[in-house]
Parts: C-alpha cells; sequence; structure tokens
C-alpha cells in the first residue's frame, strides 16, 4: 500500500504538471484589452471588437484605425442602401482573436456583415506584427515573392482546391479567380504568420463565387 507521503508528492506532481501545460500553451499569448462597441441606429446594427496589445501601442493604433475606417465606410454604404430599400436592417460584426507566436504578433479579426435576407459572409483583418524588428509585415516581406509570384502562387492553390468540387463549371469558376487576384493585390494583405509557414485568408465571394465559402492558401516560408 503507497504511503501519505507518496500520495502526496503525486498529487502536487500532477498540479504541477497542469500548471507548467497551461503556461506552455499560453507563453506565446499577448496581453490585450478588448474594447467592444454596439448600437443600432436607422438601418445599421454594429458590434465592433478592437483589441488593444499593451505592450504593442503602435500596433493597437494601427489595428484601432483601420478597423474604424473600414466600418466608417461600411456604415455609409449601409444607411444609405437602407434609406433606399428600409426592409432587413444592415449588419457589422467584428470578433478579435490572438494568433501570436514567439516571433510575431497575429491580430485576426473575423468581419461579418449583411449579405441579405438576415444572413452574414466572413472577412477577415489581420495585422502581422515582427516583434524584432518591430514593425507590421506585409506579405510581401512575409513571403519574400513579389506581387506576380504571389499571384500566380495563390491562383494556383485555390484551383487545386476547388478544382474536385467545382464539376463543369470549373472554366467560369477558374476564369473568375485569374480575374480578381490578377487584378486586386489588396486581397492579399490579410495574412497570419509563423515560423515556417504563412497562411493568407480570402473572405467569402473575394476570389471567386459566395457559394464555394472562404478560402485559404498556405505558403511554405523556406526558413525567410
Amino acid at each position: 500500500m503507497l504511503s501519505k507521503s507518496v500520495y502526496v508528492r503525486n498529487f502536487l506532481g500532477i498540479i504541477l504538471f497542469c500548471v507548467l501545460s497551461l503556461f506552455s500553451s499560453c507563453k506565446n499569448k499577448e496581453k490585450i484589452v478588448i474594447h467592444t462597441t454596439e448600437e443600432e441606429i436607422d438601418g445599421l446594427k454594429y458590434s465592433i471588437q478592437i483589441p488593444e496589445y499593451t505592450e504593442y501601442p503602435e500596433l493597437s493604433e494601427i489595428v484601432k484605425k483601420a478597423v474604424q475606417k473600414d466600418f466608417d465606410s461600411y456604415k455609409v454604404y449601409a444607411v444609405k442602401e437602407w434609406e433606399a430599400a428600409p426592409i432587413d436592417p444592415f449588419t457589422y460584426r467584428t470578433v478579435a482573436e490572438d494568433l501570436s507566436n514567439k516571433k510575431y504578433v497575429n491580430v485576426f479579426i473575423r468581419k461579418y456583415i449583411y449579405c441579405g435576407k438576415n444572413l452574414e459572409d466572413e472577412y477577415y483583418l489581420t495585422f502581422c506584427w515582427d516583434k524584432k524588428r518591430k514593425k507590421r509585415l506585409s506579405i510581401y516581406e512575409a513571403t519574400d515573392m513579389s506581387e506576380l509570384e504571389l499571384s500566380e502562387y495563390c491562383r494556383s492553390s485555390i484551383k487545386k482546391q476547388l478544382e474536385p468540387i467545382v464539376g463543369k463549371d470549373k472554366a467560369y469558376v477558374f476564369d473568375g479567380i485569374d480575374s480578381y487576384l490578377k487584378e486586386d493585390y489588396k486581397l492579399y494583405s490579410n495574412f497570419v504568420l509563423t515560423d515556417d509557414t504563412v497562411t493568407i485568408y480570402f473572405g467569402n465571394g473575394s476570389v471567386t463565387t459566395k457559394g464555394l465559402g472562404a478560402q485559404t492558401v498556405v505558403i511554405k516560408r523556406n526558413g525567410l
């Protein structure tokens, strides 16, 4: 029969293991304050989460201004459209997540906006901050690719993902992907970064028909 002291040691060992596991999973998470604004006005109901990173005030200001600018633009559109046809109120929501790691602060904001019949589409706003260089990275710095190289890679990757499901609409869908990703390089701006990969997020309907949903492209970083 085990002695009481052995039971105590085993119990303390389990507690220590749990604490270390929790610390390991949280050590790369950043100190954040989430600021939420909610309101309903004529034609528009909104709920906006903006994360404030206490150790990175410059990044926080970038995020705040970008989200506010995006909302202000949508607000003008939504109110104008609702006044012309006051049926369903428009909606705008953001949900903030922290996907940071040891080297990079990854601010990941899901944006949901009204798309008719009380439904919403999901889009993204992301911000990648290099902790060592103390700057926000562009997709071209993160991948070490040119616009042309990035366009070709993303088009090829998305087509490969969609080919098994588009069937007879393949030509139409692929033409649309080429058209979107050759013309609007802002579509590449939403990504998160790890040591080994860049994951680019394309919102629902951004690069192809809405019925095919949101798209992601993962690029190996090759030790950059």
